[in-house]
């Protein structure tokens, strides 16, 4: 069974994907950090079921971004020597999975009981959801160019994917951020497969120098 379940660990990369997408599909277009307090209390109550299971997603997208997080850092760990930078990649995860358990707490707490909230909570509250992103960007920064870095030094995974990961963590950092956002969701599900697949063909700890130089 824990065989079992360290081959399939890598595909939390698929799930999380998945999970953030639909959880920002759902959400809607929420009140900006302007609105007034009675907004914000008049929208979060008119769309109380749907922010309810957006909250929900994205603490589940918390954990499985740290699931996901730590198969990386195993797989890379076993193909690379550059430890501290899978340490710092890993780091990344947990910072990245701590902003998003943070944007679901908020949610959660901004549809909780809105009846009785004060006007100038319930603004305070909007206004952290709307702007506290930046902890999420942090954490994505760091995994993406740390796990980059690892893959173009290492040919863990294919180069070319390495210097894509760079170039995503660059941009996560700039004012297209939300893009960049965007495009992990797409790579985690990537690397989450292209793990998985690899797993599966040879143990872990086994590439050879050549094989690694092969991916590229």
């Amino acid at each position: 069974m824990s065989t079992f379940l360290r081959r399939i660990t890598p595909l939390a990369g698929v799930a999380l994907g998945v999970l953030i997408l639909v959880a920002f599909l759902l959400s809607g277009n929420s009140p900006s950090s302007s609105a007034t307090g009675q907004h914000v209390i008049d929208w979060y109550t008119k769309h109380h079921d749907a922010q309810v299971a957006t909250a929900f997603l994205l603490a589940y997208a918390g954990l499985l971004a740290l699931i996901f997080g730590a198969s990386l850092r195993s797989y890379l760990r076993a193909r690379s020597d550059s430890t501290a930078a899978i340490d710092v990649g890993f780091a990344g995860f947990v910072v990245f999975a701590t902003g998003v358990a943070i944007f679901g707490g908020l949610g959660f707490a901004l549809t909780d009981h809105t009846s009785k909230y004060e006007t100038a909570a319930a603004q305070a509250l909007n206004i952290l959801d709307d702007d506290l992103f930046v902890t999420i960007l942090v954490g994505l920064a760091a995994l993406l160019l740390a796990s980059g870095f690892v893959i173009v030094v290492s040919g863990a995974l294919p180069k070319w994917l390495g210097w894509v990961t760079l170039v995503i963590g660059v941009v996560v950092m700039t004012p297209i951020g939300f893009f960049g956002l965007l495009a992990f969701l797409a790579w985690s599900a990537v690397v989450g497969v292209w793990v998985f697949i690899r797993e599966g063909k040879q143990p872990s700890g086994s590439a050879t120098g050549s094989e690694q130089a092969s991916a590229a």
